[in-house]
């Protein structure tokens, strides 16, 4: 019962829905990409950042600023 009342209030309130989509996908992009891992391991091996890596963090960063909420 509190699950369908759950449901039904999400489905009533769109801008909340849709303002929890867009900080899901910016998550996904700053924080839970593959790129953010290797350079934890790069890092950890004292080696530094190649450019691929570096243009890959760059486009995520890119892309997230389409899903930024206030």
């Amino acid at each position: 019962d509190d699950l369908y009342r759950m449901l039904g209030t999400l489905d009533e309130s769109k801008e909340r829905v849709d303002r929890i989509r867009k900080n899901n996908i910016y998550q996904c992009l700053m924080y839970h990409d593959w790129a953010y891992r290797w350079r934890q391991i790069l890092e950890s091996v004292g080696l530094e950042a190649t450019l691929g890596l570096q243009e890959r963090e760059q486009r995520l960063k890119d892309m997230s600023a389409h899903y930024v909420t206030d």
